[in-house]
This record gives structure tokens, C-alpha cells and sequence, in this order.
């Protein structure tokens, strides 16, 4: 066991989202590991500031779909009994981490940082570790992400192009469901119009097909209607896709 592993799966032994066998392989680690002790604690420390910002609610039943969405593709995972490095590209944000803990210290002691600067930099850092997660080789986790940057009061462009991403490419139907029902979510979806038309010809699950073209129904963007009109003419759409997308291209030819 190294300290690098213990970087890259600090936060998954914090929120105990490890196997028994590799948590008991981290916890002997840092028994005797003064150096990955102190990660931990900073860690810990990070995210416990989190939990102070403010969060957008979201409703019961599409945090409820998320946290469905979470326990599918957990169950889905075959782990082994060895600890495998997982993808989660933290070890620059614990060391910015660090930093910042050292600098919300100093303010306390009488440093000069305004509380609202430091609240600034706890953010930054929790974007991004959304868009790290949203990177993540777990579907779990990227589904997790998604529901974490619905809480946000608001999205940098780094995170709108991580969702835009899911959308278009993610090889997991749960996790673009997900991204589709956190895109019809947002105050201002418009952002995400483009990357849900061209995914109208592209997706093949017929429940990812019918949350895209509610999304697009609910931003009102009357220029996806000929896509949308495409997918029902489709031979192999299934037909009780085509009757609600016919719906929705109704809602927006009455747009017109």
C-alpha cells in the first residue's frame, strides 16, 4: 500500500464506499502513515466546510430517481478484494485543499481574508470536485455528481460542458437519464439546448428519448421540432415513444 493510493481513495474511505476488505487495507495504512493521516483530517475538514454552503433544493421525486439511479449502478459493481486506484483525479485538489484549509485557519487567528472570500474558495473547490467525479469510471459516482451540481446556486462552464458531455457521450443509460432529468431541473436549461437536439438522433434507450424531448419541450426552443419529428418517423422508435414525442412536438408547434 502506498500513500498515492491512499490520495486517490481518500474520499471514498471517508464516506465508507469501499469494499471491507479495502477499507480495512487503508485504515493499517495510515495506523502507521503520520504523512496520509494528515490527508485524511484535511480532507475531512474540506468536506465538512461544504456542508455550510448553500444548497438549491431540488424536488423529493427527482432527488428520488437520482438516489435510485446511485443504488442501481452500485449494486451493478463487482468489486475484488484488492484495492484498485480509482479515477478520481484528486491529488491536486487535496493539495489546493490543504492550502486553502491553512488560509481559512489563518483568518481566524486574525488573518486579513473575508469570510466571503474564503466561502468563494470552499465553492471553487467543491466545483471541482464535482467535475472531477463527473469524470469518474464509476456510473455511481457520476450519477452522484450530477445530483451535487444540482445543488449548486450556480454552474461554472467547466461544469455545464461536464453535463454536455454526459448527455452526448456517456456509455452508461443511467447516467445521461440522470443528466437529462438535472438539465429539466435547472431555472435556465437553455444552456444545454443544442447538445439535446443532436442527442435526439443519437439515443437509443427510449426512456433517455422521452425525458430528451421533454427537456426540449420544457426550454421551448421551437427549432428541435424537425429532430423531434425525425425520431418519430423512425421505423425502429418504439411506439409509445413516438406517441409522447408527438405530444411534445405539439406543446412547441403550439409555440409557433
Amino acid at each position: 500500500m502506498e500513500c498515492e493510493d491512499i490520495d486517490k481513495n481518500i474520499v471514498d474511505y471517508i464516506e465508507c464506499d469501499l469494499t471491507p476488505q479495502e477499507m480495512k487495507l487503508i485504515a493499517a495504512h495510515l495506523d502507521n502513515c503520520e504523512r496520509c493521516r494528515g490527508v485524511m483530517q484535511q480532507t475531512r475538514e474540506l468536506l465538512s466546510m461544504f456542508e455550510t454552503l448553500p444548497e438549491v433544493k431540488m424536488s423529493r421525486k427527482l432527488e428520488g430517481r437520482l438516489d435510485a439511479m446511485v443504488t442501481d449502478e452500485r449494486r451493478a459493481i463487482v468489486k475484488t478484494n484488492t484495492l484498485k486506484p480509482r479515477n478520481h483525479r484528486l491529488n491536486p485538489i487535496l493539495k489546493v485543499a490543504a492550502t486553502l484549509l491553512l488560509v481559512i485557519t489563518s483568518y481566524f487567528m486574525g488573518s486579513y481574508i473575508s469570510e466571503q472570500e474564503s466561502q468563494n474558495e470552499i465553492l471553487g473547490l467543491e466545483q471541482a470536485l464535482i467535475i472531477s467525479k463527473l469524470k469518474s469510471d464509476s456510473p455511481s459516482e457520476r450519477v452522484t455528481a450530477l445530483k451535487n451540481a444540482l445543488k449548486m446556486e450556480s454552474m461554472t462552464p467547466k461544469m455545464i460542458n461536464g453535463l454536455k458531455e454526459r448527455i452526448l457521450y456517456d456509455e452508461n443509460v443511467n447516467v445521461r437519464l440522470a443528466t437529462v432529468l438535472a438539465i429539466t431541473n435547472l431555472e435556465e436549461p437553455d444552456a444545454f439546448t443544442s447538445e439535446l437536439i443532436e442527442a435526439v438522433l443519437m439515443e437509443k434507450n427510449p426512456s433517455v428519448q422521452i425525458e430528451i424531448a421533454n427537456a426540449l419541450a420544457n426550454i421551448g426552443d421551437t427549432t428541435a421540432v424537425d429532430p423531434l419529428k425525425k425520431l418519430v418517423e423512425n421505423e425502429q422508435t418504439f411506439p409509445f415513444v413516438k406517441s409522447e414525442v408527438s405530444y411534445r412536438i405539439a406543446q412547441l408547434d403550439r409555440r409557433n
